[in-house]
């Protein structure tokens, strides 16, 4: 609310001074909002019929976020000029600001139906709507008020949070764009555009978005923990990283997340006292990091439990501005927590218990310490820590052994000296060569390479020292056309979701080493698998894969897989730790579809699990 020249039209024969006037403007164009609302406050006391005095006290209230005295002064105003729509739609923002959205709305209606050409009021009931979650009415007020003022750059700043958070990044971009177009010294949106080119994967701009926000906000620990943060995840510049969330730390040392950041940073470069040591204070300050739900108030509660740098469930896409409220507690390894969990609190934070250590490999230090914890809070779990603890690579294949139809490639594990000491006698440990060698922990085809013969395995064991490798037989699955397959089907409850088909002229099929960006007719082969996957897969066959996830026991996982030459199921890997993420880009834009319909099951399958515990048949609410 700045439009000074417009309250003061409106003042009454009860005029305030000049020099009064422009010592309340000077502080109402400045944001000095206490100084503003001590001034007001005295023009009130001394001219209580003035109109400009009410209106800038109930401003100044508002934008201290006293919002009970700002509805009381405002109160004041409409009784003096119950038809100035300004003075209805400060009285809409301060009773949202209280939480009253019913009666916050019907303000802004009467502000809107008294000036429908009030800019403002359908910016701001646009906010209102936005925060309800009616994202259709939001965009349409939104929109309604750049049609009145296309250059107010708060409106396109919120419109941009609108737009990414209903999934449009690129339309979310532009908004951003416009937004600093208007105003290039708009913080908010300086931050907002780095947000939304991080989901974008446009990182180096991200990068230098909020690079812009601290230069204009130098003690922004909100910025600097963005940048922190980007460089920590997908920037690659941890010293950065480190100066913007030791800086952040020193801004606001309440903030959990901010010491969670760091600890990563410190985990990445390898310093481990250090990191467990700032992961110790998160949890001093905040035992649980909450994210809460879309709504006001939850259809029930998920308990997270998840560590760090042991191969985490990745669940972004499914718990973000879900219907429910989720709290993630840091498992730690034995002996390094200060003090036993306080399993009362995590118990009432946790209808469902979803453990987020998905590996077996990297989580051997957490896993026993997580079953423990699930076990005493003896709620319905996702995952359960001692289902994973049965699925490193080469337990998977005693499991897979005995399903029809199903071929798992001979994997076993090897301590470095096991595997040198097999090298040097020249035994074969029942490997034909070529074989499949990569480094215990790994994913994404890192550390992994196809050897033609022993002396390269031995080879890649002295670039890639480590205390433990896989060696995995090497299975030829080229289709006839001579390109390598591999789909990835997706485990709900024992449902299973095509998630995407990657096809590639080499035998290391990940979907980022494809390049089907540039080949139309790969995309085509893949939407019409995601369409109807009992294409590629016989009756027979679907089975199989079912009997795959059922054999595992987990509740949610992926499985990679191709169909070999004798047309069985060929089973790469099956795990907890598969990432399942919306497109982005319009290329692959026709996959969300039928990506959304996984992240439907999964929240039906939680709130399956959740509904027991409540005895209410539409599910929980959060107390």
């Amino acid at each position: 609310m700045r439009s000074p020249k417009e309250a003061s039209a409106r003042a009454n024969a009860q005029s305030v001074p000049p020099n009064v006037v422009h010592e309340l403007v000077t502080l109402l164009n400045a944001g000095q909002w206490d100084a503003l609302a001590r001034a007001a406050n005295r023009v009130t006391l001394r001219y209580p019929r003035n109109l400009l005095g009410w209106r800038l006290l109930g401003a100044a209230q508002c934008n201290r976020q006293a919002f009970n005295e700002a509805v009381a002064a405002l109160r004041q105003l409409l009784k003096l000029a119950p038809g100035m729509a300004e003075a209805h739609s400060d009285m809409a923002t301060s009773l949202r600001g209280l939480g009253k959205y019913a009666a916050a709305e019907a303000s802004f209606k009467v502000a809107i139906a008294l000036q429908p050409g009030l800019a403002t009021a359908h910016a701001n009931y646009g906010n209102l709507l936005n925060e309800l979650d009616r994202n259709a009415e939001a965009e349409a007020a939104l929109l309604q008020s750049l049609s009145l003022d296309p250059a107010a750059a708060a409106t396109h700043n919120t419109l941009c949070l609108l737009l990414q958070k209903t999934g449009r990044l690129e339309e979310a971009l532009r908004s951003a764009g416009r937004a600093l177009a208007a105003d290039p010294n708009l913080f908010e949106a300086w931050v907002n555009q780095g947000n939304v080119q991080t989901e974008l994967n446009q990182f180096d701009a991200a990068a230098a978005s909020y690079r812009q926000a601290i230069l204009l906000r130098p003690d922004s620990a909100l910025a600097l923990y963005a940048l922190g943060n980007l460089q920590s995840k997908f920037g690659g510049n941890l010293e950065e990283a480190k100066r913007c969330l030791q800086r952040a730390i020193e801004l606001n040392p309440g903030d959990a997340n901010f010491y969670l950041a760091l600890g990563n940073v410190h985990l990445a470069t390898q310093e481990l006292p250090r990191a467990w040591e700032l992961f110790k204070q998160a949890q001093h300050i905040s035992p649980l990091i909450t994210l809460p739900a879309r709504t006001a108030q939850a259809e029930f509660s998920v308990l997270l439990l998840d560590t760090a740098g042991a191969g985490s469930t990745p669940l972004d896409y499914f718990i973000k501005h879900a219907a429910y409220a989720c709290h993630s507690y840091c498992v730690m390894p034995q002996g390094v927590a200060d003090a036993e969990p306080d399993i009362g609190l995590l118990r009432g934070k946790a209808d469902v218990v979803i453990n987020l250590i998905g590996d077996a490999d990297n989580g051997k230090a957490f896993l026993p310490v997580a079953r423990r914890l699930a076990d005493q809070l003896a709620q319905p779990t996702v995952n359960h820590p001692c289902k994973i603890m049965q699925t490193n690579r080469e337990d998977i294949g005693g499991l897979l052994a005995r399903v029809a139809g199903c071929r798992f490639p001979k994997t076993r594990q090897f301590s470095a000296d096991q595997l040198r000491q097999a090298i040097s006698a020249g035994d074969a440990l029942g490997f034909a060569l070529p074989v499949i060698v990569r480094l215990t922990g790994t994913h994404g085809g890192t550390d992994m390479e196809k050897a033609e013969t022993w002396d390269a395995v031995a080879q890649f064991m002295a670039a890639h020292a480590s205390d433990s490798y896989y060696l995995i037989e090497y299975v030829d699955y080229r289709s006839a056309d001579g390109k390598f397959r591999k789909y990835r089907m997706i485990n709900v409850a024992g449902k299973l979701f095509p998630y995407h088909l990657a096809i590639h002229s080499d035998w290391l099929v990940h979907y980022f080493r494809t390049g089907m960006d540039n080949h139309p007719w790969m995309r085509q082969e893949e939407e019409a698998f995601l369409r109807n996957p009992e294409q590629v897969f016989t009756a027979a066959q679907m089975q199989t894969l079912r009997d795959v996830a059922a054999a595992t026991q987990l509740d949610f996982s992926g499985i990679d897989c191709a169909l070999d030459a004798q047309g069985q199921v060929l089973v790469f890997e099956t795990n907890a730790t598969m990432l399942v993420h919306d497109e982005k880009t319009e290329v692959y834009a026709y996959k969300n579809p039928y990506i959304a319909r996984i992240k439907q099951a999964f929240n039906e399958m939680l709130g399956a699990m959740a509904k027991p515990l409540t005895g209410r048949p539409d599910g929980p609410t959060m107390q």
